[in-house]
């Protein structure tokens, strides 16, 4: 879009012709819009500084900040000299529930009609493994006894995913033994014919490249039944 504005005409000197002069306004939207940082993984509650550049707008553009549809506001923004580049830098700390989530970099001249531009990009968020143990969903924990089988389930949610799981009895790792009826899967444990010594006090820990996930800790009660002759 252009503009006009019309200057004051100077006084006619003697022999001279009357001239009207003018200058020209270009209003332009943004040529270009990038974040400029890397799509590596970003971990949670670490701080990061984001960086984004608006090319080519006439006047300069504004720029904001998005997570999806809401706006976010901690960041500062420089136009250069020649007022042709706006560059916007974002200080951020991802949180595990942002994954998967959109940040968008908006520039934005209200000046043009149409005139915003934006980029964008889908974060990564890596996080240590959060887990959750829980007994079979079949098993009463008021009501095992000695012979029964028993088993647990390790709920794992993880980025990136958990390379290795751990059982825990009483605080001390648990080893997989065919003969002791002790079976350890990523995300199981199964005790078979489980006896009066393996009461006490269960857990996982979830291992991925951000660290280690303790779950929470699980009882199991072992009733004994007495024979009487």
């Amino acid at each position: 879009m252009r503009r006009t504005t019309p200057q004051a005409e100077p006084e006619p000197s003697k022999g001279s012709a009357n001239h009207t002069y003018s200058v020209v306004v270009l209003t332009v939207k943004p040529v270009l819009v990038s974040i400029l940082s890397s799509n590596n993984p970003l971990s949670a509650d670490r701080s990061y500084e984001l960086t984004c550049q608006s090319v080519g707008s006439r006047p300069p553009a504004k720029i904001t900040w998005w997570m999806d549809n809401k706006l976010l506001d901690n960041y500062s923004e420089e136009i250069s000299p020649d007022g042709n580049i706006t560059t916007s830098i974002l200080t951020f700390s991802p949180r595990v529930e942002d994954h998967d989530r959109s940040l968008i970099c908006r520039a934005d001249n209200n000046l043009v009609k149409a005139g915003a531009e934006e980029d964008s990009i889908k974060l990564n968020v890596f996080y240590i493994p959060i887990v959750e143990l829980e007994l079979g969903s079949n098993l009463d924990p008021n009501d095992i006894e000695e012979e029964d089988d028993v088993y647990f389930e390790c709920k794992i949610q993880a980025n990136p995913q958990a390379y290795k799981v751990t059982w825990k009895h009483n605080g001390l790792p648990l080893q997989h033994s065919l003969k002791s009826g002790i079976i350890l899967g990523n995300r199981a444990l199964a005790l078979q014919s489980v006896t009066r010594q393996q009461a006490g006090a269960y857990s996982c820990v979830a291992s991925n490249v951000e660290g280690d996930g303790d779950s929470n800790v699980v009882i199991l009660n072992v009733m004994c039944e007495y024979a009487f002759r």
